[in-house]
């Protein structure tokens, strides 16, 4: 969402910038945009965590788990460029160590993505 911020400025009567006037005007636009991107977010959490509920203890590649979430997700050919790189950027920020994220992810050979919570203490990424 891009906001055309010259449409929000308020000036004064002799012209000059009116900053409290001008952030009451865009505030609402700020929070619409902040809430449509939280949704967004969440969406794509709940689409991901589906595809790890089907595959239940399964090693993906990122490519399947993005094509598998974007069946979940209202996703359009316009959109669709978009959406994969969101639900990429999803897994790789939350991938990391144990207790410290939802996902680990190893590339190469035996590599993929695991839910942490599907992987039994001691298994760690084998």
């Amino acid at each position: 969402m891009q906001i055309n911020l010259a449409s929000f400025v308020v000036r004064f009567a002799d012209g000059s910038f009116d900053l409290d006037g001008t952030m009451q005007a865009l505030a609402p636009e700020v929070v619409a945009a902040v809430e449509k991107q939280d949704s967004e977010y969440a969406d794509i959490a709940k689409a991901v965590h589906a595809v790890f509920d089907t595959f239940k203890s399964a090693r993906l590649n990122t490519a399947a788990v993005v094509s598998f979430a974007m069946q979940h997700l209202e996703v359009t050919p316009a959109t669709a460029g978009d959406v994969a790189t969101k639900v990429q950027d999803y897994i790789k920020s939350n991938s990391g160590e144990r207790d410290q994220s939802l996902f680990w992810t190893r590339r190469g050979r035996s590599g993929g993505v695991k839910r942490w919570c599907d992987t039994p203490d001691g298994e760690e990424t084998k």
